[in-house]
């Protein structure tokens, strides 16, 4: 049965903190990043507004709080700067907008949004709009286009650092540099935001999906490095298919969340939603546990053992009966929460962890949930 675009059915956002290892300090202050993220999210799509708008109010919440990785207060470069990763991605036209290694943005998932909506109003434009814009160009476009998304030049060195950042960086350099004492450890505190790459999946009331995510990278990266954050496929995927404004495919949407290397390499988003959707029937979980057994395990990726990776993404058939929402990780712990049409006032979050961290890259733990229509029990 196909679903008209037209007709007003269920809503769904899920949001993410990042895989990694959140402190148990720590949870209940990301649970209410997590609540506020999806509260935004909600509130577009009760206004009618549309998926990306969604995933985008959702990101910018999560990249406004300083104890994620994206946005203010991410981890340094190598020369002790910010430089951001972020990527969008509409089910519907699967047309995207891409940042990679770009400073002095204040929320770095708006300027690929920017991006995006750029293309879509291309039909005055002369020449070629870019999608993926990196470095300093992806900063002066921004600036250009809407300059309230991005700082001022004078400002670039320093913009989204923090003291608390800085002191990181700099006993990160002295660590590797030999001068740091040899019994300093890192503490729950440092590990805490090793992966904490931030991002959204939603469906809105007309079937469209969007994935979105965004990120500072790893510590002590190379200027001009580029992770999953900012290669669409790899750190988020959505689709969504439409003919005579009808939805004939599930609709589908991933954001992901780990070493970046490693997920570029499998391109964990797109395919692992490809398999979801070949295997007609199956379990969400299954599908999902099996996709991450199989990436872990991949003899393509022997020198970055062990494999580090986590995921949310949702699933609603063309009818439109049920919504399935999926989270699957093989670190430690991975920081999740979701809101529906169901319970529009309800935000459900949790922090999932190993049941042994001590196996984290090594296993994969794996859950779900279906969402159906309030009329349904």
């Amino acid at each position: 049965q196909r679903r008209d675009m037209g007709d007003l059915d269920m809503w769904a956002v899920v949001v993410h903190v990042g895989a990694g290892f959140h402190s148990e300090a720590k949870e209940k202050l990301y649970k209410r990043v997590i609540r506020k993220a999806c509260i935004a999210a909600a509130k577009v799509l009760k206004e009618e507004g549309n998926a990306c708008a969604a995933a985008v109010a959702a990101v910018s919440v999560l990249e406004n709080a300083e104890c994620t990785n994206a946005g203010l207060g991410s981890n340094l470069t190598m020369e002790g700067r910010v430089e951001h990763d972020a990527s969008i991605v509409d089910g519907k036209t699967r047309r995207y907008g891409s940042v990679g290694a770009a400073p002095g943005l204040y929320n770095p998932i708006q300027a690929a949004y920017l991006l995006l909506e750029n293309q879509l109003s291309a039909s005055t434009h002369k020449l070629q709009p870019p999608m993926f814009l990196a470095g300093e160009g992806a900063y002066r476009w921004t600036r250009m286009r809407c300059p309230e998304l991005a700082c001022d030049p004078s400002q670039l060195v320093n913009h989204h650092v923090t003291p608390h950042s800085k002191e990181r960086w700099q006993r990160y350099l002295n660590q590797m540099e030999g001068e740091a004492p040899e019994n300093q450890t890192d503490t729950a505190e440092d590990l805490d935001t090793l992966y904490d790459t931030v991002g959204a999946v939603v469906i809105d009331q007309h079937g469209v999906t969007a994935a979105a995510v965004s990120s500072g990278g790893i510590w002590l990266k190379h200027s001009g490095r580029v992770g999953e954050a900012g290669i669409v496929g790899s750190g988020c995927w959505a689709e969504a298919t439409f003919v005579d404004g009808a939805l004939v495919e599930d609709a589908v949407a991933c954001s992901v969340s780990g070493t970046g290397e490693q997920i570029m390499h499998q391109h964990v988003a797109r395919s692992c939603l490809q398999r979801w959707l070949r295997l007609t029937g199956t379990d969400a979980s299954i599908s999902f546990d099996e996709s991450l057994s199989n990436f872990i395990q991949s003899e393509m990726l022997p020198v970055h053992a062990p494999s580090f990776v986590g995921l949310i993404a949702l699933r609603q058939p063309a009818d439109g009966s049920c919504i399935d929402v999926v989270w699957c990780h093989s670190t430690a712990s991975l920081g999740f929460g979701f809101m529906s049409s169901t319970q529009p006032d309800r935000v459900q979050s949790s922090i999932s962890r190993l049941a042994r961290p001590e196996m984290a890259g090594y296993t994969v733990s794996t859950g779900g949930t279906r969402i159906r229509p309030n009329a349904q029990p």
